[in-house]
């Protein structure tokens, strides 16, 4: 059976209607939201342990990187702009 190319597209127009970047687009909230982030109710679930050593790692990488370029000013102008 094949879907096709319209029929593939409305697949994904369905699936990612409902999609936030806040939520799915965070690795750390979308494994809390699909219930895997405890460690002791799922051992041994590799994609959940090694993609968190990445987002932690980038995550301090990209902080130290935009406090070193922008330092102070990015934090005021999140403070009172946005």
């Amino acid at each position: 059976m094949q879907i096709g190319y319209c029929g593939m597209f409305n697949i994904i127009r369905t699936k990612y209607a409902d999609w936030k970047i806040t939520e799915q687009g965070n690795l750390v909230k979308d494994l809390a939201l699909r219930g895997v982030d405890d460690v002791e109710a799922l051992p041994g679930y590799h994609y959940r342990d090694d993609a968190l050593l990445l987002w932690h790692a980038m995550d301090k990488y990209i902080s130290s990187v935009v406090n070193k370029v922008y330092g102070m000013s990015i934090r005021f102008y999140c403070q009172f702009y946005v």
